[in-house]
């Protein structure tokens, strides 16, 4: 059984947890030893299974040092997981700066519980290299209500993360 919100009302928790970067100090591709920007997905919940897609970059799993694959998007994970995002790209690498959103929905069993977004922006550092630094611009959870899952529909996160990114 879900619960319906009443007039249309879907209540939204703020989140600071859920979405770390753990070597977020900038990453470039010319110098960094790891093959993307790490992210990696610490939902306390490990009931939660977690979609990620990239806007026009790529994901890619990277384990014992070496890339395993670009991975399919939307990638599916797990709480705990880490993947690398990069940019490949040598046409946005010539640019100065440029932007990138990483897309999240959090869904538990077949319930949408939650989406974030990440920006990730480049910019030149101290010695003229590009690097990337991320962020999470919103992160949001839809918390049970009376005890039962919100009906929250897929396009409604859609809907939500695209308000997100036209405004950051």
């Amino acid at each position: 059984m879900e619960y319906t919100p009443k007039n249309d009302q879907v209540n939204e928790v703020n989140l600071s947890e859920g979405i770390e970067f753990p070597w977020n100090y900038g990453w470039s591709m010319g110098i960094s030893v790891v093959p993307g920007l790490p992210l990696q997905f610490t939902y306390k919940n490990k009931g939660f299974s977690i979609e990620v897609t990239a806007d026009g970059t790529e994901l890619v799993k990277w384990e014992d040092g070496k890339v395993l694959a670009a991975m399919q998007q939307p990638v599916r994970l797990s709480p705990g997981d880490t993947i690398y995002w990069r940019m490949l790209d040598p046409v946005v690498w010539a640019q100065k700066e440029d932007v990138h959103y990483v897309d999240v929905i959090v869904s538990e069993q077949a319930h949408l519980v939650g989406y974030a977004v990440i920006k990730i922006s480049s910019n030149i550092s101290e010695n003229g290299g590009k690097k990337y630094v991320a962020s999470v611009i919103k992160n949001i959870s839809f918390p049970k209500a009376d005890g039962q899952y919100q009906t929250i529909s897929a396009e409604y996160v859609r809907e939500k993360i695209r308000e997100t990114k036209g405004k950051k």
